[in-house]
């Protein structure tokens, strides 16, 4: 962050995410652009907080905090795994700050995306997992539909992703 450009990028970036609006002289006084130094207002702190990944800054500093803590351990969230799927049934999805996606189940593992909603998958776009777990992060294998070929991407990297079993 060097140039009035790059503030005024990165404003129009966090509008278009849909996590909030900072102007670019906020954002100016945050990085010291500007020699202006006024308290640190929390709905600020929240904005970027959603834009990096978080529900909101209080789970940001938390997860900072833990970032002490040992790089591997068993999970206690929910768990779905795709043995309780049959073809056909739908698994929604949802991820800090405002993403969201469904994925019908089409047997061995594979689903293809019906709904996408602020994420970069579309729908149509099929891929494989094997188990969906409550506050973690979920790597789903592209199978096809996305022109980067074979890659894997990462959901809810930060906060991780909430499921759902609706109905399709």
């Amino acid at each position: 962050m060097s140039t009035s450009a790059d503030f005024k990028r990165l404003s129009l970036a966090i509008v278009e995410s849909g996590t909030g609006y900072l102007s670019q002289s906020t954002l100016k006084r945050l990085w010291g652009y500007v020699k202006d130094t006024p308290a640190k207002h929390l709905t600020t702190l929240d904005i970027l907080s959603r834009y990096v990944g978080y529900d909101d800054f209080h789970s940001f500093c938390n997860a900072r905090h833990r970032g002490d803590s040992a790089e591997s351990g068993f999970s206690s969230g929910d768990t779905l795994g795709v043995e309780e799927l049959l073809p056909g049934e739908c698994v929604c999805l949802a991820w800090a700050p405002n993403r969201e996606m469904t994925l019908k189940y089409l047997g061995d593992m594979a689903f293809e995306i019906t709904a996408s909603a602020n994420t970069r998958l579309s729908a149509g776009t099929r891929v494989k997992c094997l188990r969906f777990v409550t506050g973690e992060p979920l790597l789903l294998d592209i199978v096809s539909g996305h022109d980067d070929g074979s890659m894997v991407y990462v959901v809810g990297k930060h906060g991780g992703v909430r499921w759902s079993r609706p109905g399709c």
